[in-house]
């Protein structure tokens, strides 16, 4: 029979210091303060619905867009387009609708990546537009107000267009048939328009 047995052994300072700095980062993630209520910056009215400038490849694999095979154009790789040797350019399509809570069904496209390239001695260079928060939508409320002495039916409409999106300029080139390396720039650009209209029944106004 053999039989296995452990030898206990008294803690040097090393390894009591680190089971002491152990204890205290645990105490200090229970005690950390947790995060506040505040109205979501991803909400239709914040900065908008996230809108990822992908492709449909990169879609498909759950939004991973580096080191995937081949050469492409990406705005995550820029690398990934040293490879081209011919002048290029790709666009991502995507329809889709937005039904806000106590609003319309609506529909809308939007391209979420529009990119080009250009070869050029061993080099290529490229430009991509890419969106980053989707800010159209419209929401139409029914209700009654009073003009003078008379309660009328009024019909009102928010409607928000716009979006954030990103331009970025990129450099690529490829060193050996498996290493290419790249650099990419860019900026957010973007704007956002809301109005709002109110519809009233001209008859019951005196206009009719």
């Amino acid at each position: 029979m053999i039989r296995s047995h452990a030898v206990r052994s008294k803690p040097n300072a090393g390894q009591a210091a680190t089971r002491l700095g152990l204890a205290v980062l645990l105490a200090a993630c229970g005690v950390l303060p947790g995060g506040a209520g505040a109205p979501s910056l991803l909400s239709g009215a914040g900065i908008g619905v996230p809108a990822d400038p992908l492709d449909a490849r990169t879609r498909s694999l759950g939004g991973v867009g580096v080191g995937l095979a081949g050469w492409y154009l990406a705005p995550t790789d820029p690398a990934a387009a040293a490879g081209i040797f011919l002048p290029s350019a790709t666009a991502t399509f995507q329809p889709g609708t937005v039904t806000p809570d106590g609003g319309v069904r609506t529909g809308q496209t939007r391209f979420p990546l529009l990119a080009a390239s250009y070869p050029l001695r061993g080099n290529v260079f490229s430009i991509q537009l890419g969106s980053t928060y989707d800010q159209r939508w419209e929401l139409r409320t029914e209700g009654k107000v009073m003009v003078g002495d008379v309660e009328v039916d009024a019909v009102d409409v928010y409607r928000s267009t716009g979006n954030i999106g990103r331009v970025q300029v990129g450099w690529a080139r490829r060193l050996s048939e498996t290493v290419a390396v790249g650099a990419t720039a860019g900026s957010q650009v973007g704007s956002v328009q809301r109005t709002f209209t109110r519809g009233l029944d001209p008859a019951a106004v005196g206009l009719g």
